[in-house]
């Protein structure tokens, strides 16, 4: 199992909304853990591929420099309320060329990462026909990302923002990697832990609606709840545990408003290349969160 690490946090920044409420929560973690925090900015190398990247800041401009882009990112950081210490720790970086590609080799080349970044939070079909950074991102890159469709509603207003967090788990075999990332992530917060699993009755039972029987229902439940117990205790997690019945974006959506989480953890399973994947109830979640979600 992966040992917990966060060493650096590096932020893709694409001068949005998104992007500077995602910069808050950086700013707020690497305050936390006492390590560095880089701002990045890839320029893509033409305007076709801007226009798909959040921000859009040089469509339809002059073509900008990477001195052009430095001078305007750290104007924009001035905003952003951290120590001196931190600013001593802060750098920018500036490149040119594919920005997924450049953001995880970035990410890639600095100890530990966790990489924070804002997303439009679109459907599925919008992500196929424009594409999108932080999808490829998440599906290419073998560390935490934490994310979210509605970060500038829910930028850290409160003095600990994190102290309730919820961790979803699927309980197939990366369930307890993530359960053991969340529970270390959680303590270094003082954080409340919670952990859900969703019963969905389509995907456990091939029987229709009809013949979904209450006993059914009552042995699924109870099995959750057993095979939960049991991944808590061979994690060696203290946790509270919710198992209900529902689809997974119902279940972990009611779950983070019920216990106010400021934060959601959920996992990214390996497709058949062995590298990380989020699929669609994942992106859901994404989506549908109303906290920043982190996908290890």
């Amino acid at each position: 199992m992966r040992a917990f690490s966060i060493q650096s946090v590096l932020v893709p920044y694409a001068f949005s909304e998104r992007c500077k409420a995602s910069a808050e929560y950086a700013v707020l973690i690497a305050e936390r853990l006492e390590i560095p925090i880089v701002f990045f900015h890839s320029i893509p190398y033409s305007s076709f591929e801007y226009a798909a990247f959040e921000g859009g800041a040089y469509v339809g401009a002059s073509w900008p420099t990477d001195a052009d882009v430095h001078k305007r990112l750290a104007h924009e950081i001035e905003g952003l309320e951290m120590s001196d210490a931190l600013r001593s720790r802060m750098s920018i970086k500036v490149t040119q060329g594919d920005p997924p590609q450049h953001i995880e080799a970035m990410a890639r080349s600095l100890p530990d990462a966790l990489v924070v970044m804002a997303t439009h939070g679109f459907g599925r079909f919008r992500r196929l026909v424009l594409g999108s950074v932080v999808n490829k991102v998440l599906h290419d890159l073998d560390l935490p990302v934490l994310t979210g469709a509605h970060l500038e509603e829910t930028a850290p207003g409160r003095p600990e923002p994190f102290e309730s967090v919820v961790c979803a788990i699927d309980l197939e075999e990366h369930s307890g990697e993530v359960l053991h990332w969340a529970s270390e992530f959680a303590k270094r917060w003082g954080a409340r832990l919670t952990v859900v699993h969703a019963v969905d009755w389509l995907a456990s039972s091939p029987l229709d609606e009809e013949r979904f029987t209450p006993g059914l229902r009552d042995r699924l439940m109870e099995d959750s709840r057993s095979k939960g117990e049991e991944l808590l205790a061979a994690v060696g997690v203290e946790a509270s545990l919710l198992v209900d019945l529902g689809s997974p974006e119902e279940v972990v959506s009611h779950a983070v408003q019920r216990f106010d989480a400021g934060l959601l953890i959920i996992g990214r399973t390996a497709d058949h290349d062995g590298l990380p994947a989020l699929r669609e109830k994942a992106y859901s979640l994404v989506r549908r969160s109303p906290c920043p979600v982190i996908s290890v």
